[in-house]
């Protein structure tokens, strides 16, 4: 009876120490599934806090681009507008300087016309100047006779 005793207390004692091991087991298994249940949900905020930054600078670059391109269709709409009012003005300018090229080829006529009239006047001047001269000397002739 003592043998079976000693036996019963050893398998008692065997099954308090594994209950024991098993228990700290479970434990150990509980306080590893936690703090992996806690990193799982730390990694999954990370997660969201980073998606959520990448949406903003979604947005924000969206917002950015949209008004990069709006301000390039309006900077060509201006370009436009200026190339426009060059061509008109060059356009213009192009009439003016036909319009000036035909006055100066007016005034250099004028001016060879003046200078001929000029000439044939200074001719007839010098003409009737010695016409004059001829007849002042026959004056004094019939006046000295």
């Amino acid at each position: 009876d003592e043998c079976n005793e000693v036996q019963e207390q050893w398998f008692l004692d065997r099954h308090s120490e594994l209950s024991e091991a098993r228990q700290q087991e479970h434990e150990e298994d509980r306080v590893r599934f936690l703090s992996a249940a806690t990193m799982a949900a730390d990694s999954q905020a990370e997660v969201s806090l980073l998606e959520a930054k990448h949406a903003e600078q979604e947005k924000c670059f969206q917002q950015t681009e949209e008004a990069a391109t709006a301000r390039l269709a309006s900077v060509s709409d201006e370009l436009q507008r200026t190339l426009g009012e060059l061509q008109a003005r060059c356009k213009q300018s192009a009439a003016m300087e036909v319009e000036v090229e035909a006055g100066r080829m007016e005034l250099l006529e004028a001016k060879a016309t003046l200078q001929d009239d000029t000439t044939q006047l200074e001719e007839q001047l010098a003409m009737q100047s010695t016409a004059l001269e001829q007849e002042q000397q026959t004056a004094r002739q019939l006046v000295e006779r």
